[in-house]
């Protein structure tokens, strides 16, 4: 498992889910 790679997704997830809130 790489580090790095899971929190880059988390990062992703939380932009995402922002961006959806936004909408």
């Amino acid at each position: 498992m790489d580090l790095w790679k899971l929190l880059l997704t988390l990062a992703v997830a939380g932009s995402s889910d922002a961006f959806s809130g936004s909408e």
